[in-house]
């Protein structure tokens, strides 16, 4: 809580002459240094105080009782200007003059900074450092907030003015029966899935990147594969990838990180999704603002934090959303326009981003607040927290489920257990997988076949080139195929029909390989080599693993790759 001290020594020269004036103090006898000091023993006396808050407007003793009840005393300045006037800043000869703090058309806040009953200090908020408004706690203790203009009356206040009442009403979100919610989406954990989809099409086509986002191509040929064909929705893929550290992006070629997909296929389906949203909670790459479908934005960008905001709006989801039932979405956007309308502007500044609306019109001004941060809470719970599979939409409502009520902290997060239901693998080699078969499982497969379809199934199907594929270029030996196999067919043997597929396979590649012109690259243990294949600054230019120490560099790749190995260091002897 701010000190009345701190405050005297922050306010302006000017705004010390004019509280000086206020509060009967002589500024002329002592220094500028020494001025804050001299001005405590006044200010600090109960009869001046009451008397200055005597000669105080309905307003402006109104706008004290405000930031009275605010938390800690303070509220950001922008917000405060927005609601009481602003504060024109002036010299001390213009103060002299204009005299601010007795002139009867001053804005509220002007009114009380010249009088020096709140002053403005930065203090660091949910949204950064920013300016604030605040009552120092020794003014608290000798003003007479208690006192309202309504104190003469004999008379009850009627309901309308209770402020308790009111202020329920500012904070009650709107409750809505299920009958009159119609045509919702239940949200499901089918992201896992898709990611699952994702991370196997770049396992084996190494994606590439344009304009910020997965190439129009990639795009197009991974879309039919994905239980959700939504073009937004694999952007939100993309980044969530990266930002899980599942994959990384060199010269614009999307490419796999081992550590990373290990991490996560190991875990239970229920973790996916929970590392999933923490994740996005925590992305910095993944900036929900710049998705929003009704916004666009100017190529130089301004600076945004999304975390700040996307933490902000699920706490806000934690205090007022009901737990298990329905609540109007419109509601729950103006409750928070209403009390938190700075959640995403460091010192409530509504006019230097560069947002433009669908029309080509800037979004300036607070006036442009549900065009904006109306937009952001809405794409929020249709967008990321619907496709995490934690909250179920209509049109105009939404519904936490269990993951949602576990990922805001209301309940733990449910933990139920994986079915690990077995892949099919017909003797022709169509395989079917269900979305009950292990990611990771399915992630093998996808490396090995041919992809077929994605309903009511994922259906794949093994071919002579889907296993040389496998082979030759996902580094996946024979033998881990025929184990693969054998595993999903127990307890009944190999069909003869894949087995002959498999040794075909693995002949074509023997007999290429005697006729082909191979650059090798030899290491001196297989530790290093290890490294190498685990950075995919190094792998994308790596061909198949020939033993523990050597492996094929691919022919494009092969002088990239040694002025890489030299810049880090590693001494490369040259015998091409």
């Amino acid at each position: 809580m701010l000190d009345l001290l701190t405050m005297l020594k922050e306010a302006d020269p000017a705004v010390l002459q004019a509280i000086a004036e206020t509060w009967q103090v002589n500024a002329k006898s002592v220094s500028a240094a020494d001025l804050p000091q001299a001005l405590l023993p006044a200010m600090q006396d109960p009869a001046r105080a009451e008397a200055i808050y005597d000669s105080l407007t309905d307003q402006q003793r109104g706008a004290l009782q405000t930031l009275a009840s605010a938390k800690d005393k303070q509220l950001v300045l922008a917000f405060f200007v927005r609601t009481y006037g602003s504060f024109n800043r002036m010299g001390i000869s213009a103060v002299k003059k204009a005299k601010p703090h007795l002139k009867p058309d001053a804005t509220v806040t002007d009114a009380l900074i010249y009088r020096g009953l709140v002053g403005i200090v930065n203090k660091q908020t949910q949204q950064g450092i920013a300016e604030v408004v605040s009552i120092p706690q020794e003014l608290l203790r000798v003003l007479p907030l208690h006192r309202t203009s309504y104190d003469h009356l004999e008379i009850d206040l009627p309901d309308e003015f209770d402020d308790d009442q009111a202020n329920d009403e500012r904070i009650d979100v709107i409750v809505l029966e299920d009958s009159a919610v119609k045509e919702f989406r239940a949200a499901d954990t089918s992201l896992v899935d898709d990611m699952t989809t994702f991370l196997a099409y770049v396992r084996l086509h190494s994606a590439n990147i344009d304009h910020d986002d997965l190439h129009p191509t990639d795009a197009a040929t991974l879309r039919p594969f994905l239980i959700h064909d939504e073009p937004a929705r694999l952007t939100f893929v993309l980044y969530l990838a990266f930002s899980a550290g599942f994959i990384d992006v060199q010269e614009a070629r999307v490419l796999t990180r081992r550590e990373g997909l290990q991490k996560w296929f190991s875990l239970p389906r229920w973790q996916q999704v929970k590392l999933l949203a923490e994740t996005w909670r925590n992305s910095t790459v993944y900036v929900d603002l710049f998705h929003v479908p009704s916004l666009l934005r100017d190529p130089q960008g301004f600076e945004y934090d999304p975390v700040t905001a996307r933490r902000a709006i699920l706490d806000h989801v934690a205090r007022l959303a009901p737990a298990k039932a329905w609540w109007d979405v419109e509601s729950f956007i103006r409750i928070i326009k209403e009390s938190d309308p700075d959640f995403q502007r460091v010192d409530g500044d509504y006019d230097s981003w560069y947002l433009r609306d669908l029309q080509n019109q800037y979004l300036r001004g607070f006036e442009s607040w549900d065009l904006v941060e109306g937009a952001l809470i809405q794409f929020l719970f249709h967008g990321p927290l619907h496709w995490l599979g934690l909250v179920d939409v209509s049109e105009s409502a939404a519904r936490l489920n269990a993951y949602g009520r576990a990922f805001v902290g209301l309940e733990p997060f449910p933990q139920p257990p994986d079915p690990d239901e077995r892949i099919q693998i017909q003797p022709d080699g169509t395989a079917h997988a269900s979305r009950k078969a292990t990611r990771v499982d399915r992630f093998t497969l996808a490396r090995m076949t041919e992809w077929v379809a994605n309903a009511p199934a994922y259906t794949y199907r093994f071919t002579l080139q889907s296993l040389k594929r496998a082979i030759d270029e996902q580094g996946i030996t024979p033998s881990q195929i025929e184990a693969y196999l054998k595993k999903h067919f127990d307890p009944k043997p190999i069909p003869q029909s894949l087995l002959n597929m498999l040794q075909t396979a693995q002949q074509g590649v023997l007999a290429q390989a005697t006729i082909e012109r191979l650059i090798v690259l030899q290491t001196l243990s297989e530790q290093i080599m290890n490294q190498l294949f685990n950075d995919p600054a190094y792998r994308q230019h790596l061909g198949r693993r020939l033993g523990p120490t050597d492996c094929v560099v691919l022919s494009d790749g092969a002088e990239a790759l040694r002025q890489k190995l030299q810049t880090n260091g590693i001494q490369v002897k040259w015998n091409a």
